[in-house]
């Protein structure tokens, strides 16, 4: 008994050891970073030029015959007139029809050039707004409409950045590119035609930077100040389709499953049986950064993942964003069956979105899925437009850091964290360029505003606005030079 209870003090003493050493040294990743000059911007004229773009309806639907392709020429016109400097210093190329790729030739060819990314295509916009979508009516201190976050605002950000250093007499020395996509919400062939260009030119890029994520406000539990989030990754994408097929015939002699049944059972075991959930990649880098900056009680545990991981794995799945930053997640998202109310479905089909999470793969998503359902009758099939989760970028790199210091010079008191970002971006085109792939929106939203990109009263406040156009300009200080 007495040497049970000596090994028991021996195991408890040596987990506090270890409790409080990875503790002390769960060390702040946070750099120190002097805040940037002030930057006067011209509030109306800039804000004007922004709604401008906002009024074009350059909206991507599924059904590619709606798209009105003249609004995206105005598009064209619009940006050549309101960005004259940009338009006389740098050239402009048209790429897949719509897309436009700028480029800023820098003063020594030697240096990688830096490719700075948005797209100007918007989804549509339902009913049930406060103001008309495209009105980009300035109310409440905001400039309402589609496209305001996703993704006008940052093309717009960029170009008003670029406009403003070239009116300041500013010559990088690092060539520096800016590619605008028109239909990432429906794929991204634009920004795919602007990736392989560049690769048939041969040319090297240092960093790449598209939107993704943001600066939460209020969204993270146990942490007070602003978190600015930067993606450096993104999930794959596979859609499947599930079909049963069956004999028809009367309802009132059913067998004993119908197609529709074999079909919802099937789709029951994949809601039941979700895949694993880890804590690794992006998610592990950010909790990494965000801990250290947290109260005594979630540093403790973030400090000492390899025991509490199971609490905080129970956590973040208590909630959907979380829980999405730990798994593959599977969606049923469509299901088709049956005629008439007294017929025996033939037929019966459903869609199963997955958003793939880094480690996991296609191949072993469609293993998870045979694998669950475990019944030969329900047919499987791959719908076009899936593609792996890309790769990890690297948080050491100079252009990390120099992401960060652009972050902490322009919001200050905000927090700079890495991330794994939950939906697809133009940007996963790119990472056969450069292995710095970073995704990033300098906005700063609380949970309200981020339920509006892809819902209803998209807008954004005319001061975080501007704080964009301070940021895109720091950042091609810091890394052009």
């Amino acid at each position: 008994m007495k040497k049970a209870f000596l090994l028991l003090a021996v195991v408890l003493i040596a987990t506090l050891t270890v409790l409080t050493i990875k503790f002390l040294t769960f060390r702040s990743k946070q750099i120190k970073a002097e805040q940037a000059d002030a930057v006067e911007l011209d509030k109306v004229a800039t804000t004007e030029r922004f709604a401008e773009l906002i009024k074009l309806r350059t909206i991507s639907y599924e059904d590619r015959s709606k798209i009105d392709p003249e609004e995206f020429l105005r598009l064209h016109e619009v940006l050549e007139k309101n960005y004259p400097l940009v338009h006389k210093h740098l050239r402009r190329e048209k790429v897949a029809h719509y897309s436009l790729l700028y480029t800023w030739q820098g003063t020594d060819p030697k240096l990688a050039a830096a490719l700075l990314m948005g797209h100007f295509d918007v989804v549509p916009a339902e009913d049930g707004w406060k103001h008309d979508p495209f009105s980009a009516e300035v109310k409440e201190g905001y400039i309402w409409g589609r496209g305001t976050l996703d993704d006008k605002v940052n093309v717009a950000a960029i170009l008003e950045a670029v406009e403003k250093l070239l009116s300041e007499g500013f010559q990088p020395r690092r060539t520096i590119l800016l590619a605008f996509g028109h239909d990432e919400e429906i794929g991204g062939s634009g920004a795919q035609a602007v990736a392989k260009l560049l690769q048939e030119r041969g040319q090297k890029i240092e960093y790449v930077l598209d939107e993704g994520s943001i600066i939460t406000e209020g969204v993270l539990d146990g942490i007070t100040r602003p978190v600015a989030l930067i993606g450096i990754a993104e999930k794959g994408f596979l859609s499947i389709r599930l079909h049963v097929e069956t004999s028809a015939g009367h309802s009132s002699i059913p067998q004993k499953h119908t197609a529709i049944g074999l079909l919802a059972r099937a789709l029951a075991k994949l809601e039941e049986h979700q895949m694993p959930a880890r804590i690794d990649g992006a998610t592990a880098q950010m909790l990494e950064f965000i801990g250290p900056e947290m109260n005594l009680k979630n540093k403790m545990t973030l400090a000492n993942l390899w025991l509490f991981s199971p609490l905080v794995k129970k956590q973040f799945l208590a909630k959907p964003l979380t829980a999405a930053t730990l798994r593959t997640t599977t969606a049923i998202t469509t299901i088709n069956g049956g005629i008439k109310e007294n017929v025996l479905p033939k037929k019966a089909t459903a869609t199963v979105n997955f958003r793939i999470l880094p480690g996991d793969s296609i191949e072993t998503v469609l293993e998870h899925v045979q694998r669950t359902i475990a019944d030969p009758q329900i047919k499987l099939e791959v719908i076009e437009g899936a593609h792996e989760p890309p790769m990890i970028s690297d948080i050491t790199s100079p252009a990390f850091a120099a992401l960060q210091r652009s972050i902490m010079q322009v919001f200050s008191d905000t927090i700079v964290a890495p991330s794994l970002v939950l939906a697809a971006t133009d940007a996963r085109h790119f990472g056969s360029l450069s292995k710095n792939v970073y995704r990033f929106c300098p906005l700063r939203l609380n949970s309200e505003l981020i339920s509006s990109i892809h819902g209803t009263n998209e807008r954004i406040s005319i001061d975080n606005y501007l704080d964009c156009i301070r940021f895109y300009r720091q950042l091609i200080i810091n890394t052009a030079q």
